[in-house]
């Protein structure tokens, strides 16, 4: 199950990474405006396009963050399980 939940969260944070991507502002802000029309958050998108644009870089860099950190973390475990060694804390292959 943890080898399912893991894939999940990893795919989660690409869609995340993908959908706030600083190249895509362009075409993400007017969008987000035209669907959020007449609500208050639409408002506060149009008026405070950078407020908007500084969020989403923020979370586009920790769901990439996230998204290298889960892939790696699952790396290491399968090159501890393949040399036949135990995962233990701090990330260290230790023989067990």
């Amino acid at each position: 199950m943890s080898a399912v939940w893991r894939k999940i969260k990893v795919g989660l944070a690409i869609g995340v990474a993908t959908l706030t991507c600083p190249c895509h502002l362009a075409l993400t802000i007017p969008i987000l405006i035209s669907i959020s029309a007449g609500t208050s958050f639409g408002v506060m998108v149009a008026k405070a396009p950078l407020l908007f644009i500084l969020l989403s870089i923020g979370l586009f860099g920790g769901s990439t963050f996230l998204v290298f950190r889960w892939l790696g973390s699952s790396k290491k475990a399968a090159t501890c399980k393949n040399t036949n060694l135990v995962l233990k804390k701090k990330g260290k292959c230790l023989s067990g």
